[in-house]
């Protein structure tokens, strides 16, 4: 299943908005959502003690707004048909995923290796945003327009 093509530059939009959203937020240009949210982990629990059931907390929320709003943005951007679409865009499609995937699992290997303390928390924050996604489109949208490219120059 694709999405439609138009779906794609929605997609683009989205991510745009949500990075530039991102940016203010952590540069303090915009100011703080404080809202009741739902949470499956109250804030005041340790990682090693076993929470039950679920907690209202008081929380800001800007920094998840940017982030949903770069994930959606992605997974539209990933998951849009090509305006061609066909057996050739497939296969592209799954050597992208293939090579995503691959160079994933090495930049988590050496960044696990390479990296400690907050700064892997704040890594791993990055990897969960969607590092995967984002390889993916990076590979399959730069062969796309490299086999355009051929095409066009033969």
């Amino acid at each position: 299943f694709l999405f439609p093509t138009i779906c794609s530059r929605i997609g683009w939009l989205l991510l745009l908005l949500g990075a530039v959203y991102l940016v203010l937020v952590t540069t303090e240009l915009l100011p703080e959502i404080n809202v009741t949210v739902l949470s499956i982990l109250p804030s005041d629990i340790s990682i090693t003690e076993s929470g039950r059931g679920c907690y209202l907390i008081h929380n800001d929320i800007s920094d998840e707004l940017g982030t949903v709003t770069i994930m959606v943005g992605l997974l539209l951007i990933a998951f849009s048909a090509e305006r061609d679409e066909d057996e050739f865009t497939d296969a592209l499609r799954l050597r992208s995923w293939y090579l995503a995937g691959i160079s994933y699992a090495v930049v988590y290997i050496l960044c696990d290796l390479l990296i400690y303390e907050i700064a892997y928390l704040q890594y791993m924050w990055f990897v969960q945003g969607g590092l995967l996604i984002l390889l993916y489109i990076l590979i399959f949208k730069s062969k796309i327009h490299l086999s355009r490219r051929s095409s066009d120059g033969q």
